[in-house]
């Protein structure tokens, strides 16, 4: 039987330690929005085997006598079966102010995939009435021109 050889080892622990596992940015904290490669309360941890990274946007309004407060809160972490959603699409006023709306982003094609690089931080309703008003303004200030020119 032949001994193995110091290149011969190096190449067996190179496939056979070369599985490692998804590594995720983990923030519960009051501040979690912020960029979490400059946030002190965030910090990297490996996930478990078939685990995915997650950033889960959550946002309540409560209305009380004093005013209208929004609720917000970001989280980051690893989770099992994670699955992507968006309330924000359909988020009523009615759910707005009873359990709220979440925005889940899930991510496992490289680590730290939940930082705030690869995934935005607005929710896609602010998105959508960003574009409607720009849309509006663009539309009525042409229509305008075209009244004045007339």
């Amino acid at each position: 039987m032949m001994g193995l050889s110091p290149i011969d080892v190096v190449v067996i622990l190179a496939f056979v330690g070369g599985v490692t596992s998804l590594e995720c940015w983990h923030c519960i904290s009051d501040d979690c929005g912020s960029d979490p490669s400059n946030n002190y309360k965030a910090s990297k941890r490996p996930c478990s085997e078939q685990q995915s990274c997650q950033k889960v946007y959550f946002e309540m309004i409560e209305e009380t006598d004093k005013g209208t407060f929004i609720h917000s809160s970001i989280v980051r972490g690893c989770a099992s079966r994670c699955m992507s959603r968006d309330d924000f699409e359909n988020c009523t006023h009615q759910l707005h102010t009873s359990r709220g709306c979440v925005r889940k982003d899930c991510c496992s094609d490289n680590d730290l995939c939940n930082s705030a690089q690869h995934m935005l931080e607005i929710p896609s309703h602010f998105n959508v009435k960003i574009m409607f008003i720009f849309l509006f303004w663009t539309s009525s200030k042409c229509l305008c021109e075209v009244v004045t020119m007339t």
